[in-house]
Formats: structure tokens, C-alpha cells, sequence
């Protein structure tokens, strides 16, 4: 065997680059890509909050739904006109004013109908006392 044969084969021969890495343009492209992602992430943040506040915004703090308008309309009616809730019982719906017009004049006549007295505020029991006292029916019933 010759010389030329046994002689190795380089990275030039071979078609590979042998320089060293561009440590500067690496770091300038990673450090770039970072600063990118910081501004992507925070953007999107931004974006998502704002559109968020948009919805919120529109479904509930905006106008309010025709089905919510009726029903406070209903409901307005309904304190402010005379009806029948059951006929057969004699039942029947008063405005609010006179309901409290009447309710005032019961009060100054004395004929209120539930309680006006001051009631007893009842002493909270030690847990022990009640959980003896809750043991006892179910003995006592063996």
C-alpha cells in the first residue's frame, strides 16, 4: 500500500466545515428568540385580559336581556295593581303603598298580628351537654 492511501481523510475533504461555531451570532440569535417569546407571551396576555373585560362587559354589566326587561316589568305591575291569587280562597294581591298604608294604620290601632315583643335570646350549650343530650333519646327509646 502506498502512502496515498493510508493518508487520512479530513474534515475539508470529507465536506464538512471545520471552523469553530459563531458564538457571537448563537448567543445574538438565542438572546433574540427570548426577547421574542417575553414580547409574544406578554401580548397575548394583554390580548386575552382586554378580550375578556370585552365579554364581560357585553354580557354582564351591558343592557340587560329582553326576558330580564319583562319580568321586571311584570313584577313592577304587580306591585302597583290590585288582582286575585286565588279566587275561591279570596286571596287577593294588593299595591305595595296600600299594603303598607294598612299595615301602618294596624300597627297605630294596636291590631298588629305577630309578635312585637322583645324575645329571649337563648345561651348557647356546651358541645358536650348537646351531644350527651342527642344520645340520650335514642337510649332511652331502646
Amino acid at each position: 500500500m502506498s502512502q496515498e492511501e493510508l493518508k487520512p481523510i479530513t474534515a475539508a475533504d470529507a465536506g464538512f466545515d471545520a471552523d469553530e461555531p459563531n458564538v457571537k451570532g448563537l448567543f445574538l440569535f438565542l438572546s433574540g428568540m427570548v426577547v421574542m417569546f417575553i414580547v409574544v407571551a406578554v401580548s397575548v396576555t394583554y390580548y386575552f385580559n382586554y378580550s375578556y373585560e370585552q365579554v364581560e362587559q357585553q354580557q354582564v354589566l351591558g343592557m340587560p336581556s329582553e326576558q330580564l326587561a319583562e319580568l321586571r316589568a311584570r313584577e313592577a305591575w304587580n306591585l302597583t295593581h290590585y288582582g286575585y291569587l286565588d279566587k275561591g280562597k279570596g286571596q287577593v294581591r294588593l299595591p305595595i303603598a296600600r299594603a303598607m298604608e294598612l299595615v301602618a294604620s294596624e300597627a297605630a290601632a294596636g291590631k298588629v298580628k305577630y309578635p312585637q315583643a322583645d324575645q329571649a335570646v337563648k345561651k348557647a350549650e356546651p358541645a358536650g351537654a348537646a351531644g350527651a343530650q342527642a344520645a340520650a333519646p335514642g337510649a332511652a327509646g331502646k
